[in-house]
């Protein structure tokens, strides 16, 4: 009776292992998406500035490219939070198969016991 508690209360202790790696995982995903929005938010910001301080009558080219530049940076700033969900979506799914194997090895040497006890 006393090894199917413990077994129980193991079972327990891997599937809150596992929902604590996959709340702490969203709170990362949260983490990144707000960071993502505020690098957005200032770079449209200076952009702003940029346009603001530059006259469109006297200098229509700055104009022009200012908005080029603009573009382009935010252009690179979306590849790169892309690039950086897609490998931080690859990293979480590493980590939950290693997670998942760990717990299946454990329960693993957990039967084992249990037979030669």
């Amino acid at each position: 009776m006393g090894k199917k508690s413990t077994s129980s209360t193991t079972q327990q202790g891997w599937t809150l292992l596992r929902l604590a790696l996959l709340q702490n995982q969203q709170q990362e995903l949260t983490d990144t998406l707000a960071a993502e929005s505020q690098a957005k938010r200032r770079l449209m910001e200076r952009h702003r500035q940029e346009m603001a301080s530059i006259s469109l009558f006297i200098n229509p080219l700055g104009w022009a490219i200012a908005i080029t530049r603009y573009q382009t940076q935010l252009t690179e700033l979306l590849i790169s939070n892309q690039l950086r969900r897609r490998s931080f979506a690859t990293r979480q799914k590493k980590e939950l198969i290693e997670l998942d194997q760990w717990i299946a090895q454990q329960r693993h040497q957990a039967d084992d016991g249990l037979l030669f006890d």
